[in-house]
């Protein structure tokens, strides 16, 4: 099973792959295929460590849902506008980038979902007149 949000929080976090590994007190290897969905299932106590470290919960790291990630700046008089449960974060470069990369990737998606429902609707007029 594949947990993309390991990676990102990891990432956020500015913890390398090793780092975590040595944490979480497993071989480095298999926290890389954690990492890129390789392992098929994570053990509930190995679950709950991530969850800990990341600064987040076992549900939300398991959850498809997105991630949500709240940008605050240096002020500490915003540090309380995340709602319960999610975790802030300070604006860096790598965060800037991570989100750069994933807005990128999202716009790939719903640039593709457009065609594929421009597809569908050709396929549909094209029945459609052959009904008539």
């Amino acid at each position: 099973m594949h947990y993309p949000k390991i990676e990102f929080l990891r990432k956020v976090k500015g913890f390398t792959q090793k780092k975590m590994a040595m944490e979480l007190d497993i071989d480095p290897a298999e926290y890389q295929r954690i990492e890129s969905g390789q392992k098929e299932k994570i053990d509930g106590i190995l679950l709950d460590k991530l969850a800990l470290l990341l600064g987040t919960t076992k549900d939300e790291l398991t959850s498809p849902q997105p991630y949500i990630l709240y940008v605050i700046n240096n002020d500490s008089s915003h540090s309380n506008n995340a709602p319960f449960g999610h975790q802030q974060f300070n604006m860096n470069e790598d965060v800037l980038k991570l989100l750069q990369t994933h807005n990128e990737q999202l716009m790939k998606l719903v640039e593709s979902n457009q065609k594929i429902a421009e597809a569908n609707l050709a396929l549909v007029n094209n029945t459609l007149s052959k009904v008539k």
